[in-house]
């Protein structure tokens, strides 16, 4: 007998190559939802779809499960949150190509199609899962109660002021009606042609208000922070460092409304993600990516050899190269308001690989090929830093947070950019506010491992507890989403030669009043 209602929200952070979820419910907090045990990697769930050779649609799975569960498998599908975000920013994603996997399914339907419902079909999973995760874990929390079930995901703000934002927003509605329908406890056996079938008899069902948001990413990632009475009002940096991309945003901070307002102010995202270099780097090196992982993983030691490198082969700069990495050796001179560095360019790195007579050992080459993506995240992260001078205190977040090639390439950006002499201070790295215990339980992880979930946890909260936005009228990023084979010089290149950031008009947006055509109506605070 059911004797009341129990709000329970369920907070998705798509990332992509792995997905977090954090759950909270009126009576408690939030917590870490651990779908297949009690350790990190039973909280990670890989964000692919595999089709099995009956037809089986199999996603939602932890890593050690993936591998168990789609041996033999026909086809796996991954990055499916890029190959999503692509049909809508594909003017600004040129450079990749996915395969067309549409001849897996029915023959009317476009490759847009499949992978809408494809994102539709891993959605539906993580959202059953988080539930059934949920009532096994608390029966004395959801005795005698009738569960009233919300659901947030999070996007980046790059995809907030664009067409991307009604197709996740349509996704996330249809697996949320899945979810809630007959249907769901067929979903482990759905073909692609049995999800088509569903989606096509509930998509009109989007016309209702459903409880499910698109949220941007850096309101929840840094909701610890504007939520802390300790917080203090000013500008900041926030760089989620993720699998696939590192997205950069750079806000302003106040309390002047009502509730805490965080104003956008210059947003960026790139592949330059953990996964991404790795990947890249391995294809164009031909080596192993474990090999890689291990190099990237080995703490101040690839530092210590980068730094080696650029002494032995830097020469002095001309006014047409560009930085692509710095060794950090001394102090700034007072007098000549110069550091005592020594830098190598993008192009030193190029005429060096290029050329036979030079014999370069392969760790030495891959180490310059780590050098040309350090390049690439000096530029994206200077665009943040310079939109408003003097301002660097920085909010890390992501799986990437501890990765000291990410946080020294972020932090060599500084002197890489001369951005001395321009008064900007060496950056300072925020840690994240951690939550209380009573307000997030990390489910028997390591609290230490709170900046995996920080943007989970934030999408776990009501909407009526988040802060409100200020937009810009327009984001200047160009996102480019993929894992292929790539020419990081290029990249580089194309980050430098994007239009200037420039003073926008300011849209003030409270999120949870925006309109919302695919849901219908508006959503609801």
């Amino acid at each position: 007998m059911v004797f009341s209602q129990l709000d329970v929200n369920i907070g998705i952070d798509f990332g992509t190559s792995f997905t977090k979820v954090c759950l909270w419910d009126e009576d408690t907090a939030s917590r870490v939802v651990t779908f297949a045990g009690a350790s990190l990697k039973d909280s990670l769930l890989l964000s692919k779809v595999a089709i099995l050779p009956d037809h089986r649609l199999v996603a939602g799975l932890t890593e050690s499960e993936w591998q168990i569960e789609t041996r033999g498998a026909e086809i796996e599908i991954d990055f499916i949150k890029m190959r999503l975000a692509n049909f809508d920013l594909e003017h600004e994603g040129h450079w990749f190509s996915f395969t067309d996997i549409s001849s897996y399914a029915r023959h009317d339907l476009n490759q847009r199609g499949c992978i809408e419902n494809l994102c539709i079909f891993y959605l539906a999973r993580v959202i059953q899962r988080s539930k059934k995760w949920f009532i096994h874990k608390f029966p004395n929390l959801v005795k005698n109660q009738e569960i009233n079930w919300s659901a947030n995901i999070g996007v980046p703000v790059r995809y907030y002021n664009s067409k991307a934002l009604e197709t996740f927003q349509k996704v996330l509605g249809i697996s949320f009606l899945i979810c809630n329908s007959t249907e769901a406890d067929n979903l482990e056996k759905f073909t692609l042609e049995d999800l088509d079938r569903v989606v096509r008899f509930l998509e009109p069902n989007l016309s209702k208000n459903i409880p499910c948001f698109a949220i941007p990413e850096v309101a929840a990632g840094t909701y610890a922070f504007t939520a802390s009475r300790s917080a203090k009002e000013g500008d900041y940096t926030f760089i989620d460092i993720g699998s696939g991309t590192v997205e950069s945003v750079f806000f302003s901070f106040d309390r002047e409304t009502r509730r805490p307002r965080i104003k956008v102010l210059c947003p960026y995202v790139h592949p330059l993600g953990i996964d991404t270099l790795i990947e890249g780097v391995s294809k164009i090196s031909n080596i192993p990516r474990i090999e890689l992982e291990k190099l990237l993983l080995n703490g101040n030691s690839i530092v210590d050899e980068l730094h080696s490198i650029i002494q032995q082969y830097a020469k002095p700069l001309t006014k047409k190269d560009f930085v692509a990495a710095v060794a950090i050796n001394g102090s700034l001179d007072k007098e000549s308001q110069q550091y005592d560095d020594l830098y190598i360019s993008q192009q030193r790195l190029e005429s060096l690989m290029d050329d036979s007579e030079i014999i370069i050992n392969p760790r030495n080459r891959v180490l310059m090929e780590l050098m040309l993506w350090q390049m690439a995240i000096h530029l994206q992260t200077s665009k943040v830093i310079n939109y408003k001078q003097k301002k660097t205190e920085i909010f890390l977040c992501g799986g990437g947070a501890r990765i000291l090639f990410y946080t020294h390439s972020i932090r060599a950006t500084q002197r890489a950019f001369s951005q001395y002499r321009a008064t900007v201070k060496p950056y300072q790295f925020k840690e994240l506010f951690l939550p209380n215990e009573d307000e997030l339980s990390m489910s028997d992880l390591s609290r230490n491992e709170f900046s995996r979930f920080n943007i989970a946890y934030g999408l776990s909260l009501p909407p009526s507890q988040m802060p409100m936005f200020t937009l810009p009228d327009s984001c200047h990023s160009a996102q480019i989403d993929g894992l292929l084979r790539r020419d990081v010089a290029r990249l580089a290149t194309l980050i430098r030669q994007e239009t200037a950031t420039r003073n926008s008009i300011e849209v003030d947006i409270d999120w949870r009043e925006r309109p919302n055509q695919a849901l219908g109506g508006r959503v609801q605070a």
